[in-house]
């Protein structure tokens, strides 16, 4: 029985640190959106798109693959892959554990909307949250590799022009 006990609150505990983790990563990226995530662009990508950036990230979001900031003129993005070639049920599930731990690790100060967009939208299913010109969404995109896999991303954005 004691060992029993001492498990759960090892598991517990991880659990606690892992989403402390994933929170303070969060919050720390959330902070640098009005500098542009100055303090998270690493290294250049090639990127053919005038007037824009495509940076790796010099960390990798708790939780999530390949991170990136991408700045335009009127955008500065992070984006960070959860994951990629997943059936659409899958993702659909991924989908939802995520608007969870994101509504966990962001709390009441975001107003949250799912968006359901037309056929013609590569988008197939969405969550934002949003607070002032910051805005967080969630997403399932169809794979650019394979149509029948899909990729469930995050991306921040503020919405403060760039100079």
């Amino acid at each position: 029985m004691r060992t029993a006990f001492i498990l759960v609150l090892l598991l517990f505990s991880n659990l606690l640190f892992c989403q402390n983790t994933f929170t303070r990563q969060l919050n720390g990226i959330i902070s640098d959106t009005t500098n542009h995530f100055q303090k998270f662009k690493g290294k250049l990508q090639e990127f053919a798109v005038p007037d824009s950036s495509n940076c790796y990230s010099t960390i990798i979001l708790e939780g999530t693959k390949e991170n990136r900031v991408y700045t335009n003129r009127t955008t500065c993005t992070y984006e960070a892959d959860i994951v990629y070639s997943v059936k659409k049920s899958k993702g659909k599930k991924i989908l939802g554990e995520w608007k969870l731990k994101l509504m966990k690790a962001l709390g009441a100060e975001y107003k949250i909307e799912e968006y359901k967009p037309s056929m013609d939208n590569k988008t197939m299913d969405s969550w934002y949250f949003t607070r002032g010109n910051l805005s967080i969404a969630l997403y399932l995109i169809h794979s650019i590799w394979d149509k029948s896999l899909y990729v469930v991303r995050l991306s921040i954005a503020n919405f403060h022009p760039v100079k």
